[in-house]
């Protein structure tokens, strides 16, 4: 992933149903990252991609670079699908050897890959064969367990994959358990190829350590942006040697204005739940005892929901607390 992404630089992570089309349009506002990269596009057999939505993808990116991600286990399919991106100004092409959700890979996709080394390998050389564009994989160290890690490594660097993006756990760790970015180190060292890190970066200093300790060539993170729109701004006037620029508790009460607004103009069906969802990440950084989170749980109109963030972000002198987007 360095068509258009700098050594140090951070992309968006895809995370289903937040980090979409409308939430970049978000964040072209507070300062895009250094890439997007779409949810999965589950390829099968008889699936080809719609255009509109391709062209709706780099309308919402704007100028920053997109890498469009596919996932499937018919090597047909994905070449088929990937000469068809070939005509757009895209980045790239991600491929999803990670997701960890069990009826995606049960279906050897996804993760379910990293089970079935041979299918990997056929699937990634089709893919490098359709795909002239720079191609990414997104990966994690293994299924269950990592026996199998420099394998995969291999693999990949025989197909002359252009970059990966690791998220150092196993597929059955999903989003717990120990992060291990010792493996992330272990394929800087091994492969001439850029690496990107994923998994539990969520400030700025995570951010420094992990790109310290692996020597990797950027980060991906997803849930930190979630909470923390200005987090990419933030990561680039470090960067520069600029002063950071901390918002307040009064424009996290904007931000979820533009969430709202920005969503409903491309008719999500449920926003209360949408805001929400947003708030279950954003709500840690609040307060310690989850107070704000509990309030906001309990509104069951949108209304109510409009009441209970005003009061939690702008009662009294809340609104001028310095918001630093990290879990209190």
């Amino acid at each position: 992933m360095t068509h258009g992404f700098p050594q140090g630089g951070i992309a968006l992570a895809p995370m289903r149903h937040l980090t979409q089309g409308p939430f970049w349009q978000i964040l072209n506002q507070y300062g895009a990252p250094d890439a997007y990269v779409s949810e999965f596009v589950r390829v099968h057999k008889n699936f080809t991609l719609n255009p509109r939505q391709i062209e709706d993808n780099l309308a919402y990116a704007d100028k920053c670079p997109l890498w469009i991600q596919l996932m499937g286990n018919d090597p047909d399919a994905l070449l088929r699908n990937a000469e068809i991106l070939q005509k757009y100004p895209i980045a790239g092409i991600d491929f999803n050897v990670g997701c960890p959700v069990p009826k995606i890979y049960k279906k050897q996709a996804g993760g379910g890959l990293l089970k079935n080394l041979p299918l990997l390998k056929t699937l990634i050389c089709s893919l490098r064969t359709g795909c002239s564009k720079p191609l990414s994989v997104k990966m994690r160290i293994g299924f269950e367990h990592a026996e199998n890690f420099e394998k995969i490594l291999d693999i990949l660097h025989e197909a002359q994959v252009d970059s990966i993006t690791i998220h150092a756990r196993t597929v059955k760790d999903r989003y717990g358990g120990q992060i291990r970015y010792d493996f992330i180190r272990r394929a800087v060292e091994k492969l001439p190829i850029p690496i990107i890190a994923n998994g539990d970066i969520n400030t700025l200093d995570d951010i420094k350590y992990v790109l310290s300790f692996t020597r990797c060539w950027g980060t991906m993170l997803g849930r930190a942006a979630v909470r923390n729109p200005w987090i990419f701004s933030q990561w680039h006037s470090h960067n520069k040697g600029h002063p950071i620029d901390y918002p307040r508790y009064k424009h996290v009460f904007e931000y979820l204005q533009k969430i709202d607004k920005t969503f409903k103009l491309n008719r999500n069906a449920n926003k209360l739940g949408l805001l929400k969802n947003f708030c279950k990440y954003i709500g840690p950084a609040i307060d310690a005892d989850g107070d704000f989170w509990g309030q906001i749980l309990k509104s069951s109109t949108e209304s109510e929901f409009w009441v209970r963030c005003e009061q939690g972000l702008l009662k009294g002198l809340q609104g001028e607390k310095v918001f630093r987007g990290e879990v209190a």
